[in-house]
């Protein structure tokens, strides 16, 4: 939402004043969320986990020596499919929006550190998902293979977008100038006879 807000101040174009409040960014995200939340209650209502074990070998005289337990249920397989989908699209819609404000100076956005952890994001989800349904019989194999998505997925978004301000703010040597934020955005007003341009730049340190 934060780069969203950017994309509808940078990139409008006219002379009208374009005024977004904590409070709508607030409502978007709420919005984002309650779509997770809704999907989860119709799952949990409609159709809810149950604990299921399943015999995978016997003895001869049919007495069972491994069996193997999980939770699941009979429509799990249509809600993860919507619960992918939906993520998909916003995981999608996040990567536009990183493209549009892909010019504005990284002071006020930081598009490049969100794409990269978006291309993080889908490389996980698109290696992860196929390896957790090829493992899905060895429950030790598939439970390290999901706490290893989780961590990679986790660390990449942390890493991208924290490490930066934290060198920025460490004022580490060139590191300004190499990520670019010591440098002016202009914004321009084109298709009149005149621009106007004004330059915006971060407050000193």
């Amino acid at each position: 939402v934060k780069t969203w807000r950017i994309v509808m101040i940078f990139n409008h174009s006219g002379f009208k004043v374009v005024r977004i409040k904590l409070g709508q960014l607030l409502l978007a995200m709420g919005g984002f969320l309650s779509v997770d939340i809704i999907i989860l209650a119709v799952w949990t209502s409609s159709s809810p986990q149950k604990f299921v074990r399943t015999v995978t070998r016997e003895n001869r005289f049919g007495v069972p020596e491994v069996s193997v337990g999980e939770c699941s249920s009979e429509s799990s397989v249509v809600f993860f499919g919507i619960m992918l989908v939906y993520h998909l699209l916003v995981l999608g819609y996040g990567n536009k929006l990183a493209y549009e404000s892909r010019t504005v100076n990284t002071s006020f956005q930081e598009s490049q550190y969100i794409a990269l952890c978006m291309v993080s994001n889908l490389q996980v989800l698109m290696l992860g998902i196929p390896m957790i349904a090829a493992l899905s019989d060895s429950p030790s194999t598939s439970y390290f293979v999901r706490a290893g998505i989780i961590f990679l997925n986790d660390l990449s978004v942390v890493s991208f977008l924290f490490v930066p301000k934290l060198l920025c703010w460490a004022d580490v040597p060139g590191w300004r100038e190499t990520d670019g934020m010591a440098a002016g955005k202009t914004v321009g007003t084109a298709g009149t006879s005149t621009t106007n341009s004004v330059s915006v730049t971060p407050a000193a340190k």
